[in-house]
This record gives C-alpha cells, structure tokens and sequence, in this order.
C-alpha cells in the first residue's frame, strides 16, 4: 500500500514540478522583473509600477497593439471564412479534392525561414516576379509597389502572408470537424429540398459551433503572439516607420536591443493578461452559446 501511495506521488509529482519549473516559476520571475530595472546582469532595481505607467503613455506600445487587432481582425474576416469554405468543398469530394487539401496545407508545415525568403524574393520591388509582371503588362502601380517597405502596404502584405501559411491548418480543423458529423442531416435536408445554402447555414455552421469556437481562440492567441513572420519579412519587426511593430516584436527589441528588461517583462505581462482575459471570455460565449 505504501509502495502505490509513493509510487502515486511520484508520478504526480515529478510533472508538477517540471511545469513548475517551465511555467509557474517563469510567470512569476516575469511579473517580478517588471516591477523593476534591469539590464540583464548585476541586481535589479524595484521602481514599483513605473514601467506600467511608462507603458500606458508609450504611443509605440498603443501602435504595436492596434497591430495586433488588426490582424485578429483579418485572420478573421478572411482566415477564417476561406478556410471554412475550402473545408466545404474538400468535404464534397471535388475532383482533385486529396491534391487540393495537401496544396493547401502544404505551407504550413515549412519552415518561416524558407517562407520569409521565397516571399521577399517574390516582393523585391527590383527583380520580384511580381513587380516584373506589372512592368510586363504596364501595371505602373504594381510595376512600382513597394511592398515590404512602404508604410501602407508593409502589414497587408505580411497579413496576405500569413494568411497564406495558415488558412490550410485551420482548414484542416474545420475538415475534422465535418467528418465527425452525421451523413444522415445532410440527406434528410436535401430530400427535404434545402439548398447547399441553407443546408450550411441551419445544418452545418451550428453543429461546428465547438470547432467555431476553437479557431476563435486559436485565432486570437496566434494574432497576440504572432512574431516569426514579422520578424523575417519586415527590417528585424518593425518595418517601414516601424508600421509592421507588433508587442512581441517591441517586447523583443526592449528586451534584447536595448536592454530593457524590466519594461520588455512589463510589456509580456500585459500581453498575457490581454490574451488569457478575451480568450477566456471567448471561451464562456461559446460555451454558453452551445448550450442554448
């Protein structure tokens, strides 16, 4: 009996502590150097909520946010919507419908590094294909476009981008979901006369709903902590005018350029606490929509 509770203990235990060790203790190091000044070697200074109160009045870290927002809001106005519609007509078993499918989520499990050179290849305002194509065909507006450097086509363009890497994993998801679906709705509703249309939207949309739910929060999290892609496509995250900053890429440039370490963790800490706070009221919406 003693052997179990010991063994028990120890198979509890040891998981506990690793999480401890990579999360809990992380978490709280994090909100502690916030509250202080640091540079990364000798002691750190306790200033209090000085860098809290430095940050509300950053116009930078209020740029970098809106950022944020916009892609969420990209994501989901065209990330979401194309990837549920592609899950749609791959579920139909279109003609070419496994090829479409790997086509589509090809991309996402490349590396960003071959992804941000392709695409700066792809960009270069000089030997890009894409500004060649404009001068071939006497585009002068795509002949001359400056993508990646100016101010106001640097985000959309790394949004396109991202949006290009990731529609076919969440396609995949919405794809899951439908194949877990019964057959039998879909046959009922069509010998009942109902169009595709409405078959998606009074059949399909409100049984997906959990899977709905999961993108919205997969979504949200990948807006808030989005980094690789701005960092590789724009001048080392914050492009042109710094217009592309997002909060990590500001957080990392505090943290690890200027050696602000206490207003980089100040930075994280907000980011964690923006994330963890919609994602949960996210999640409560759904779960309360689903029940009624």
């Amino acid at each position: 009996m003693n052997s179990s509770k010991y063994l028990l203990a120890l198979f509890i235990g040891v998981p506990l502590l690793f999480y401890s060790f990579i999360v809990i203790f992380p978490l709280f190091f994090t909100i502690y150097i916030s509250l202080t000044v640091w540079e990364g070697v000798g002691e750190p200074i306790f200033v209090g909520l000085q860098n809290y109160v430095k940050l509300f009045q950053d116009q930078m870290f209020y740029s970098s946010l809106v950022n944020n927002l916009t892609i969420f809001v990209a994501e989901i106005a065209f990330r979401l919507t194309i990837s549920f519609f592609l899950a749609l007509l791959i579920y139909e078993k279109i003609k070419g419908w496994q090829i479409f499918r790997n086509i589509f989520f090809l991309p996402t499990v490349m590396s960003m590094a071959i992804i941000g050179m392709m695409w700066r290849l792809i960009l270069d305002p000089i030997s890009g294909p894409l500004n060649e194509f404009g001068r071939y065909i006497g585009w002068s507006w795509l002949a001359q476009a400056q993508w990646l450097y100016d101010k106001y086509l640097a985000l959309p363009t790394v949004i396109f981008v991202g949006l290009w890497r990731w529609i076919g994993f969440t396609m995949v998801i919405f794809l899951g979901g439908l194949q877990t679906l019964n057959p039998e709705f879909f046959d009922a509703a069509k010998i009942d006369g109902a169009s595709w249309l409405k078959i998606v939207r009074h059949i399909v949309i409100p049984l997906l709903t959990p899977i709905f739910a999961l993108n919205f929060i997969l979504l949200w999290s990948h807006s808030m902590k989005i980094f690789d892609i701005i960092w590789v496509m724009t001048a080392k995250g914050y492009g042109p005018l710094e217009t592309t900053s997002v909060l990590t890429t500001y957080l990392f440039v505090n943290a690890f350029r200027f050696k602000q370490f206490g207003y980089a963790s100040a930075i994280a800490t907000i980011l964690l606490a923006i994330t963890s706070v919609v994602g949960v009221i996210q999640l409560r919406f759904w779960s309360r929509r689903e029940r009624v």
